[in-house]
């Protein structure tokens, strides 16, 4: 079975970051961060400060966005350690990361969404259109929605996505590294 499906669904543990506890990550605390503009948000190598790591480990505690003696304490350990910063940034974007998302064969390749919907809404209107409870949709983990989601998309009529499993990903590498180690053919 697809690893990324079982680690999906294997309801995941609250996770500890700058000593607070964190939702699983979920649409609504992507949503939040969007608004708030967060770099951890932005594609390409943004620059993080520690008022951004900690804005976005409040938004995902679900805790209040005023400062603290909390914050304040925890943006001078950041201030003073780079190798702190380092380790709680990167536990925060694995926390936030992708990784357990469906992954699809390409069949053709489209320019983005057609109806300019927000991503996040088809989601959220899709789950709800098959009987999720919209609070349920916009707080469950963020790869258990894609994936149910995903899911309600395969299984109507003349759909042609087809996941992607782990199993075939990995076969497709092992594959590039055998013709990479062989060189060019000519």
């Amino acid at each position: 079975m697809d690893k990324r499906f079982i680690q999906a669904f294997t309801e995941p543990a609250r996770v500890r970051i700058l000593g607070r506890l964190v939702y699983p990550f979920c649409l609504k605390h992507r949503l939040q961060l969007l608004a708030l503009d967060s770099p951890f948000m932005r594609d390409g190598d943004p620059t993080i400060t520690a008022a951004d790591l900690i804005l976005a480990v409040k938004v995902c505690a679900e805790e209040s966005l005023d400062p603290t003696w909390k914050d304040t304490w925890e943006g001078v350990k950041l201030a003073r350690s780079k190798k702190y910063m380092t380790e709680e940034g990167r536990k925060f974007l694995l926390y936030a990361s992708s990784a357990n998302w469906p992954k699809f064969w390409e069949t053709s390749k489209r320019d983005g969404n057609s109806t300019g919907m927000p991503w996040l809404m088809s989601v959220i209107c899709n789950l709800v259109k098959h009987g999720v409870p919209e609070e349920r949709a916009w707080n469950m983990p963020e790869a258990q929605a894609i994936w149910m989601s995903s899911g309600f998309i395969a299984n109507e009529p003349g759909s042609s996505i087809k996941v992607l499993t782990t199993e075939e990903e990995e076969m497709l590498d092992q594959v590039a590294r055998v013709e990479a180690s062989h060189g060019p053919q000519t």
